[in-house]
């Protein structure tokens, strides 16, 4: 396989070699496609796929704990604004 094509960087996680980005784009906006190589994204940050698949999988749990915090700190507001309304 050469690659994959897709919009998401994530693709990238699945160890695809290189990701190939606007392929969909239509002729009139004439943007480029755009070829992202796995191993030069790892050089770049200085890590390997465990490390970036590991703080990926962090990111996701820090932000589904505080999307969670969030959301029950709006629905406690709601429920405390309909009651201040009797």
């Amino acid at each position: 396989m050469y690659g994959a094509g897709s919009e998401d960087m994530d693709t990238l996680t699945f160890n695809a070699p290189v990701l190939l980005r606007h392929l969909t784009f239509s002729e009139a906006r004439k943007a480029p496609i755009l070829e992202v190589h796995l191993p030069a994204v790892l050089e770049g940050l200085e890590m390997d796929l465990p490390q970036v698949l590991y703080h990926n999988s962090m990111q996701k749990k820090v932000y589904d704990l505080s999307y969670s915090s969030l959301s029950s700190v709006f629905s406690s507001v709601a429920i405390t604004s309909s009651l201040s309304k009797e």
